[in-house]
């Protein structure tokens, strides 16, 4: 996921939104190599607390 999702659903997906989902999601931002390359540096530190 850190290397590949996108950061907002796609059309179809979106499609299928409820008023409230619609109005509370951001609008989708660009995603940078840079960012990502950050977030996997720090996967070492990721704990999963509940499934």
């Amino acid at each position: 996921m850190v290397r590949h999702a996108h950061t907002s659903p796609d059309e179809e997906d979106r499609a299928a939104f409820t008023r409230e989902q619609e109005e509370a999601w951001d609008p989708p931002a660009l995603v940078t190599q840079q960012q990502r390359v950050t977030w996997e540096s720090n996967l070492a530190e990721v704990v999963v607390t509940n499934p």
